[in-house]
């Protein structure tokens, strides 16, 4: 879906700017990357807002 295109990008920098990992801000591949592409970092954004969470 294209919301999920536009505001994921966003979400993760926010992410992990609050863990001053700057380098990791861009963790996304560009631009419109296939379902397995973004099934791994998605994997990875949800394991990050875990901990947030916590």
């Amino acid at each position: 879906p294209k919301s999920f295109f536009q505001i994921t990008p966003f979400r993760v920098g926010q992410i992990f700017a609050n863990f001053g990992m700057v380098k990791y801000t861009y963790v996304l591949p560009q631009p419109e990357p296939s379902f397995d592409q973004y099934g791994e970092n998605l994997a990875y954004i949800e394991f990050i807002d875990e901990k947030v969470a916590q």
